[in-house]
């Protein structure tokens, strides 16, 4: 395929993103209608966080047979089956009397949305020109971070009107329809590795620089994964006395600012470089969250802290599409599924670190309404551990743009 962004180009761009935002309001449609499979499935809270947290169990898993399937078959026909298991995922929450099928299906549609960002990552490098790649996967990927961010809004306004397993029975209708158009409208594979997938999976693994970008990633993704996923509200309103209404706009603004970043991300890439950029990054995460949680910042300045650690964090599109540099082309998918996923166990390894340490320090913490209030010094010692990673994520980027000469040899 002539890699011109033609209007086939173009088509199949949108309906790349149209799934990777698809699969981002399926993934929080239990959050919007909590109450009412807690009450149709008797859930007691246990039981719905596993309900929850078994849909990220078959995403981590499913990374690297996704990312081969990729590779070996192209997205044509990988997509269109991957959405097929998304939409397998939620009809037992329609159709399903025993919770054990509920749990079953969570679980495929986890596997399933995995693809959303390999199967984009495979169709940009397939059809995007080399200089447009980071602009349009930066692109696609707003559109499915904004179907994060407001996918909920839609879904409460139809609650208004229609029984919830109505709604999810339209969601299923569209997705039977966006998989059957993906499945006509996806290119063909042309060229494909000639290597057993074990053989194309020992020769990511072995290099070096893959490695050293994705723990470099990895250890970028603090702010955003172990302090805004969890953290924001309640740090925001004890460090700054602040209500919580306004304190719950932190973790709003971070996500919408990352959006902005990720429409600007291609402009800076192509000015400073991609090593340079993230390197950049890294920086204003660093000096950005080290003021919110100083708790000694002007109140003024907080947002705008916040807002540079949403833009900053759109570091993760270069830094990831940057390992197309040290693969070849037939094996960019499996890269990107290693290096993704490397970057996705840092948010556990931070959520687990920062949870133990303000258990730890927080001992003394005051309870209000069935919710700890601590200290300073106890968010202090708890997040420390995130500049400390920024840190050591920008050694080992301007490492990689030290040593940026050698990768034709690997």
């Amino acid at each position: 395929m002539e890699k011109i962004m033609s209007l086939r180009s173009w088509t199949i761009w949108t309906f790349s993103a149209f799934f990777y935002a698809y699969q981002y309001i399926l993934r929080v449609m239990p959050n919007v209608f909590m109450s009412d499979l807690t009450e149709a499935f008797s859930l007691d809270p246990a039981q719905f966080g596993q309900f929850a947290g078994i849909y990220y169990t078959g995403y981590t898993l499913s990374h690297i047979p996704i990312g081969i399937a990729l590779d070996r078959f192209g997205p044509k026909y990988t997509v269109p089956i991957c959405s097929a298991l998304c939409i397998l995922g939620i009809l037992p929450m329609i159709y399903a009397d025993n919770f054990t099928y509920v749990i079953a299906g969570r679980f495929l549609l986890g596997a399933g949305s995995t693809c959303a960002a390999l199967g984009m990552f495979k169709v940009m490098s397939m059809i995007c020109p080399e200089d447009k790649f980071i602009r349009m996967f930066s692109l696609a990927a707003t559109l499915g971070l904004l179907g994060a961010v407001f996918g909920g809004s839609p879904l409460h306004y139809l609650r208004s009107y229609f029984p919830w397993q109505e709604i999810m029975l339209i969601f299923v209708v569209c997705g039977i329809c966006l998989t059957i158009l993906m499945f006509f409208i996806f290119p063909k594979l042309l060229n494909k590795s000639q290597a057993s997938p074990k053989d194309d999976l020992l020769s990511i693994m072995g290099k070096k620089w893959i490695w050293i970008v994705a723990i470099g990633g990895g250890c970028l993704i603090g702010p955003l994964e172990g302090y805004s996923d969890a953290w924001a509200m309640q740090s925001l309103v004890d460090l700054y006395h602040v209500s919580t209404d306004v304190a719950s706009h932190g973790s709003s603004l971070i996500f919408l600012s990352f959006a902005v970043g990720l429409l600007f991300i291609d402009k800076i890439v192509k000015k400073f470089g991609i090593d340079e950029t993230v390197m950049m990054a890294g920086g204003l995460l660093f000096v950005a969250f080290v003021i919110v949680i100083s708790g000694l910042a002007p109140l003024w300045l907080v947002p705008v802290a916040l807002f540079g650690i949403g833009f900053a964090s759109s570091y993760q599109v270069p830094a990831v599409c940057g390992i197309v540099r040290f693969v070849p082309h037939e094996m960019t998918s499996l890269a990107f599924a290693v290096a993704n996923m490397i970057m996705l166990m840092f948010g556990t390894f931070y959520h687990t670190i920062i949870g133990n340490c303000i258990r730890t320090f927080g001992s003394n913490a005051i309870m209000n309404q069935g919710i700890c209030h601590y200290d300073q010094g106890v968010y202090q010692k708890g997040f420390i551990i995130i500049p400390i990673m920024l840190l050591v994520g920008i050694a080992l980027f301007a490492y990689v743009r030290v040593h940026n000469k050698d990768k034709s040899q690997l």
